[in-house]
């Protein structure tokens, strides 16, 4: 009878935080302190399908996401200024930080799509997940006593997992797509192969500790360098997109990629053909 009692007590309260919701408990007090770092770990089966796969569904966004976000952590955009003859001017890449390698036109163009399509599908699958959280929480009686065990999980770090994919992953993905706008100016910006100024290139040759050979094979496939004023002023079509506060603050100097080397497109891949461009885009 005690334990019948006991249960009877949980499910009451089980109802009243279900009917409750926790984020309550976070208006009361605004100026707590951010929460770590959600530490996610699937706990073992429950015996109840509705809860087991809901976690096991928690399990594999909150991978995803892990993965997701490490992946596209070491390819950056970035610019450099520097001037020669009195003029400055700005060099501007995609660079994959881990390796010391500029990426091809291609490459960095088909990195940062594969980055919005895959934050897209993430999105989806939160979005998904979410509307089975209700159905896990209601399925916690079932557990009877063992149901304590898997309240947090079910209630509290679920539906956190959840909350990363609709809040952050929606972040990244909108960075992903200033990327391929920024990239794709800084071709269109750039100073013709042709038209590069002797000067300009052998300085450049200096400053990448690279030869003339390189320097021909590099520069509008890998590298990119345009006179450093408005694009407003020369009245061009490109579309201007804000520097985020990383690249404001980066202060990159063109020795910072000395040594580099290049990295080209997957074999079998290939880069986003404009239509593909302009959905990603949108």
């Amino acid at each position: 009878m005690r334990n019948k009692h006991l249960l009877l007590v949980f499910v009451a309260m089980l109802g009243l935080a279900f009917v409750y919701p926790t984020s309550l408990s976070a208006q009361k007090d605004k100026k707590k302190k951010e929460k770590k770092e959600l530490i996610w770990e699937l706990p073992e089966p429950s015996g109840d399908p509705t809860i087991d796969g809901y976690l096991l569904s928690c399990d594999t966004l909150y991978h995803k996401i892990s993965t997701y976000r490490d992946s596209l952590s070491h390819y950056k955009y970035q610019e450099a200024s520097f001037s020669v003859g009195g003029k400055n001017y700005l060099f501007k890449c995609m660079i994959d930080s881990v390796n010391n390698q500029f990426l091809s036109y291609g490459m960095g163009r088909w990195q940062v799509a594969q980055g919005i399509m895959t934050g897209a599908e993430i999105i989806l699958d939160a979005t998904s997940l979410s509307l089975n959280t209700a159905s896990a929480a209601l399925a916690l009686p079932n557990l009877k006593l063992k149901a304590i065990k898997y309240f947090k999980p079910v209630k509290d770090l679920g539906p956190h997992v959840i909350g990363m994919g609709l809040k952050e992953i929606p972040a990244i993905k909108k960075e992903c797509q200033n990327t391929m706008r920024k990239y794709g100016n800084a071709k269109k910006a750039a100073i013709l192969p042709e038209n590069i100024d002797p000067a300009v290139r052998e300085h450049l040759m200096a400053e990448l500790g690279i030869d003339a050979n390189t320097f021909e094979k590099w520069y509008y496939k890998y590298i990119f360098v345009n006179e450093d004023i408005q694009e407003a002023a020369e009245g061009t079509e490109n579309q201007v997109v804000e520097k985020t506060e990383e690249e404001k603050d980066a202060g990159n100097k063109l020795t910072d990629y000395k040594n580099f080397g290049v990295a080209d497109l997957p074999e079998g891949q290939a880069e986003p053909s404009a239509e593909e461009e302009m959905n990603l885009l949108s």
